[in-house]
């Protein structure tokens, strides 16, 4: 397991380069919330989520109270 709470520059990238290699590697990428636990979505809405964007917006909004 590696674990960072460094930025990163393209952290999406990162993500999917990671789940990619996931078959050959068995380490699976994971965001943990140091500050609790996020609130769950709606099953119904899990269809229409953009993995790929929220990801990106939560690691933004992250690097940006790291920087306050």
């Amino acid at each position: 397991m590696w674990v960072s709470a460094e930025p990163v520059s393209d952290p999406a990238r990162l993500w999917m380069q990671y789940q990619r290699q996931q078959p050959a590697t068995g380490l699976r990428p994971l965001l943990f919330y140091p500050d609790g636990e996020p609130s769950p979505l709606d099953p119904a809405r899990l269809a229409h989520v953009d993995l790929e964007h929220v990801l990106e917006r939560a690691w933004q909004d992250y690097r940006q109270q790291q920087l306050q």
